[in-house]
């Protein structure tokens, strides 16, 4: 592929084209002093002008000084003194009024802290106080207390056998609970409780021995005697575990005896006797529920 030929440059026109850019190089430089000097020439006018401004503003101070020291009369320059001096001293009494303040101040420092310490000491007197005070109290409370127990003790001693009038004092017999009637003595034996048959022979399991009477029995309570069984006649009935079986002639369901006339009265205030009956039951305990008699006086 053919290459594009460039265009052939006159020998003349280069040497044109030299002569035009040594006379620009020379105008830029020409241009670059000038602009140098001017800028010099600047600086040191600037530089005259502050100067003589200078030399022209000490002049005036010297003469402003000078005709202030004209003025100035010797009675002046003593005011002047005195106001100095008296400057002096503030400046002196200034400086002692703040040493003075700082000494204050560490003074304050120091009172605030004993008074911290005193109100320290006193919050723990006054707790001891207050302490020592309360078991005081507790102390005379507690023997104050005693003492009223002594004398409630003594006054329910002398006052035991005195009764309420009104309510006299419950018999022997409306005493009891009301309810069971006490086991009457039987000398036949006891009947075992109806609904499990005796039993047989056939009906023990093979291999096992036949009990005897004896150990038929639930072993528990022993068997009473007559002497213990005429001795307890009154006793209540217990309805516990292991309990003789009810006699026969107490039974009319099975399970619950026949109440007694004494028993069937429904519990409540007993019926009033003579007021000579107390006397005879007045070391009987006094009982609280119910149809209670009257508390001694």
């Amino acid at each position: 592929m053919a290459t594009k030929k460039a265009p052939a440059v006159a020998t003349g026109d280069i040497a044109q084209l030299e002569a035009e850019l040594r006379s620009l190089t020379t105008k830029l430089e020409s241009a670059r002093l000038k602009q140098e000097k001017d800028l010099t020439a600047q600086v040191e006018k600037l530089a005259n002008s502050a100067k003589k401004a200078a030399e022209k503003a000490k002049a005036t101070q010297e003469k402003v000084a000078a005709v202030r020291a004209k003025k100035k009369t010797p009675a002046q320059q003593n005011q002047l003194k005195k106001a100095r001096d008296a400057a002096a001293a503030a400046k002196t009494a200034a400086a002692e009024a703040k040493t003075a303040a700082a000494n204050a101040k560490e003074e304050l420092a120091s009172i605030k802290a004993a008074n911290k310490l005193a109100a320290k000491v006193a919050k723990v007197v006054a707790k001891e106080e207050a302490a020592i005070a309360k078991k005081l109290a507790a102390e005379e409370k507690k023997k104050a207390a005693a003492e009223a127990k002594k004398a409630a003790a003594a006054a329910k001693k002398t006052t035991a056998a005195k009764k309420k009038p009104g309510r006299p004092a419950k018999a022997d017999a409306a005493k009891k609970k009301p309810g069971r009637p006490p086991k009457a003595a039987s000398t036949e034996e006891p009947k075992k409780k109806p609904g499990r048959p005796k039993k047989t022979e056939e009906a023990k399991k093979p291999g096992r021995p036949a009990k005897s009477e004896a150990a038929k029995k639930k072993p528990g309570r022993p068997k009473k005697t007559e002497t213990e069984a005429a001795t307890t006649e009154a006793a209540p009935v217990k309805r516990g575990r292991g309990r003789p079986p009810k006699a026969e002639t107490a039974k009319k369901k099975p399970g619950r005896p026949a109440k007694s006339e004494a028993a069937k009265k429904k519990p409540g205030r007993p019926k009033k006797v003579d007021a000579a009956t107390p006397a005879a039951t007045e070391a009987a305990p006094v009982k609280r529920g119910r149809g209670r008699p009257p508390k001694a006086k």
